[in-house]
């Protein structure tokens, strides 16, 4: 079963919930509670075994490299004039070539 902190986005510093709709879970299914999807057990086996500190340490150290390569975008007309980076987790969404 994965971290409850997975019922998180994470983007550019900010959390944000998931709704209360449960999402569907690429590794797991449809119900989360259950094995991972056979052809995507090792990755739910990573997933599981490594750290949430650790996670969150590539997730920033990839944010870090998006803002030194100048991978961002601003939003004008908004107050907030800081540049963003592009929206981007460090565990994609996969697919079965099936699902695709």
């Amino acid at each position: 079963r994965l971290p409850a902190a997975w019922n998180l986005h994470h983007v550019g510093g900010f959390t944000v919930p998931m709704g209360k709709r449960p999402a569907f879970d690429e590794i797991m299914g449809m119900t989360g509670d259950t094995p991972p999807r056979p052809d995507l057990a090792a990755l739910g086996q990573w997933l599981e075994d490594t750290p949430d500190d650790e996670l969150r340490r590539r997730q920033e150290a990839a944010e870090t490299t998006f803002r030194q390569l100048g991978i961002t975008f601003a939003v004008y007309g908004d107050t907030d004039t800081r540049e963003r980076i592009i929206p981007f987790d460090i565990v994609p969404r996969v697919f079965l070539a099936d699902e695709w």
